[in-house]
Parts: C-alpha cells; sequence; structure tokens
C-alpha cells in the first residue's frame, strides 16, 4: 500500500510541475508580446 501511495503523490507532484513550467511560459509570453506591442507604440 505504501508503494501506491508514494507512486500517486509523484505523478501528483510531477503534474503540478508541468502546470508550473506552463504558467511561467505564459506569464513570460504574456510579457514578450506586451512588450513588443510597446516598442510598436513607440515607434
Amino acid at each position: 500500500m505504501g508503494s501506491i501511495d508514494t507512486a500517486s503523490l509523484s505523478t501528483a507532484s510531477l503534474e503540478d510541475l508541468n502546470l508550473g513550467k506552463i504558467s511561467e511560459l505564459l506569464k513570460l509570453g504574456i510579457t514578450a508580446v506586451s512588450f513588443i506591442t510597446a516598442l510598436n507604440t513607440l515607434s
């Protein structure tokens, strides 16, 4: 039973890590888009 619990916990943590990476990529993308639009408005 203990091995099953650790397996489920490891998969849950992996999913959390993937969600964190996706959210970071989204934040970077939004920042890049806003930066590019700001440059376009300046020029």
